[in-house]
């Protein structure tokens, strides 16, 4: 999955809505901006909206990102 589809499956999930998550993250982007992220049109949207984002849906940046770490041996 890339950014923008974890990004709606978390906020989907939380049961916001695109303009109730740009309203937690005090109107720092607009929801269409946010829909461009989510349909992949955005593919890097920037660190403070990914931050954001993050925060308001109570997840990682690299939870986002899709990031899986592996422990070190």
């Amino acid at each position: 999955m890339n950014i923008g589809e974890n990004i709606k499956r978390y906020r989907l999930k939380a049961g916001l809505s695109r303009e109730k998550l740009v309203l937690k993250c005090r109107g720092e982007f607009s929801s269409s901006h946010l829909l461009s992220v989510e349909k992949g049109r955005t593919k890097n949207p920037g660190v403070e909206m990914v931050s954001c984002i993050a925060e308001a849906l109570g997840v990682s940046v690299d939870t986002l990102l899709g990031k899986k770490f592996k422990p070190k041996d």
